[in-house]
């Protein structure tokens, strides 16, 4: 699909291995490959590939937010006697976040009691003043069993961050269009290298 980086691929090829034993194996690959490299099927590998960078793009920024957002609390090793605990349990779903928020921290939920536990570890403790809930980052968790650290002002700042860039990658990826002129550039490129190996035949 990657037409312009097989041609650079090829061009780099024919230029430095020129008297190697590989030669003959890479002339041979290029013969076979380059009547395929046509007009339409460059075209739409270019827009794939334009497609599948921009949302690399937007897979990285959402790793980098869900690293901030399923971070844990500590747990508590024993709890006193008679302490006030809550049960806590993560509703199916979450609704997709306003990427273009500006008050991240202002949605943010605090728990109750002084000690929680998950459903699903109903023995293991922790403090409620370390966790949090947050309707506008339950899409990014990763697992439903664990605690929600509380998040500082300076992380919900760098989350504030990454959900702009979240949206503006999203339209990236909805609106991604290859370059102009970027088809017919590389068609000509492989144009000229078809003819390059035309010329080794008579060679």
């Amino acid at each position: 699909e990657d037409y312009e980086a097989f041609a650079a691929t090829l061009k780099k090829a024919l230029a430095e291995d020129r008297g190697t034993p590989s030669f003959a194996g890479i002339v041979a690959l290029a013969r076979t490959t380059l009547p395929q490299a046509t007009p339409d099927k460059i075209a739409a590998g270019l827009r794939t590939h334009t497609v599948r960078t921009a949302q690399a793009e937007f897979d990285k920024t959402t790793r980098q937010v869900q690293a901030i957002v399923n971070q844990t609390p500590p747990v508590v090793p024993k709890i006193p006697d008679g302490a006030e605990t809550y049960h806590y349990g993560y509703h199916p779903g979450a609704q997709k976040p306003d990427y273009d928020a500006t008050n991240l921290i202002g949605t943010r939920e605090s728990l109750k009691g002084e000690f929680i536990n998950m459903d699903d570890a109903p023995g293991v403790f922790y403090r409620s003043a370390d966790c949090e809930f947050n309707p506008q980052t339950k899409f990014f968790y990763l697992s439903r069993s664990l605690p929600k650290k509380k998040l500082s002002d300076a992380e919900y700042r760098e989350l504030t961050r990454l959900y702009h860039l979240l949206g503006q990658q999203e339209k990236a990826v909805a609106n991604a269009e290859p370059p102009p002129g970027a088809a017919e550039r590389i068609s000509a490129d492989l144009a000229a290298l078809r003819s390059q190996l035309d010329g080794y035949a008579m060679k």
